[in-house]
């Protein structure tokens, strides 16, 4: 029992037996300050939580801060606010909250450019059509790099789509160097399917199988590929937030 929560869409409370709801006390970045706590349920924003499409909880107080588990994790491990970033610690699981949440919050289409870690460059895809080769080139607002990160037939995974277009990034029957292109979206379809971060760092993975995208050595016009997941920067997608359409 003391593990079971509901959310609130309208209050944007997660909510205990009993009139309790978590609190995170003082909104603050500083972990000693914002510690995560029950408390009886008041309208105060420091109970007010929203999930984003990559499973962080933001506090409505300050959409920059998310819950995080402090030391990792193990049983008994503290939560508390944190400035918000993609790491393992800070994911907790594609839910129906995560995404109704967010529509309730947001009310739009999100977008975002997926970079590539520790360079400047970024997932396009320019005048797309089945078949285009998706590559790298160096990150910018156009509306080849700008990606929705939509829900799929699968319950736990996502397409990525290019906004404002029906085409999303495929790689049919994938393997070590397999092109990877745009095509008409198809929601069931698991070569349509990807996870981001769900190894415990930045990956696009492919649903059924563990080919990741990858760029290795990327360069303006280098195309893009599905390799075996590593934790290697070459398979780390970085996304960057660009509004909504």
């Amino acid at each position: 029992i003391a593990q079971k929560w509901s959310y609130d869409s309208n209050t944007k409370q997660i909510k205990g037996l009993n009139n309790k709801c978590i609190d995170a006390g003082v909104v603050s970045s500083d972990p000693n300050l914002s510690w995560l706590r029950i408390n009886d349920c008041h309208s105060g924003n420091n109970q007010k939580f929203w999930a984003d499409q990559f499973s962080r909880i933001h506090s409505e107080a300050n959409s920059n801060l998310c819950i995080d588990s402090y030391s990792g994790d193990y049983q008994g491990s503290k939560l508390y606010l944190s400035n918000c970033h993609f790491n393992a610690n800070q994911r907790w699981g594609n839910t129906t909250f995560a995404i109704t949440s967010y529509v309730n919050n947001v009310g739009a289409t999100p977008k975002y450019r997926f970079r590539q870690s520790g360079t400047n460059l970024c997932l396009d895809a320019y005048q797309p059509y089945n078949g285009r080769q998706v590559y790298t080139w160096e990150c910018n607002t156009g509306g080849s790099q700008n990606w929705d990160w939509v829900p799929s037939g699968y319950s736990d995974g996502r397409m990525l789509r290019l906004s404002g277009t029906n085409m999303c990034i495929d790689a049919y029957n994938s393997y070590n160097g397999r092109a990877v292109y745009t095509w008409d979206c198809s929601p069931t379809a698991s070569n349509h399917n990807w996870y981001h971060g769900n190894l415990g760092y930045n990956n696009l993975v492919q649903q059924n199988t563990n080919q990741c995208l990858d760029a290795y050595n990327a360069y303006n016009g280098r195309d893009v590929y599905t390799w075996q997941c590593a934790n290697v920067n070459n398979h780390h997608w970085i996304p960057e937030y660009l509004g909504t359409w």
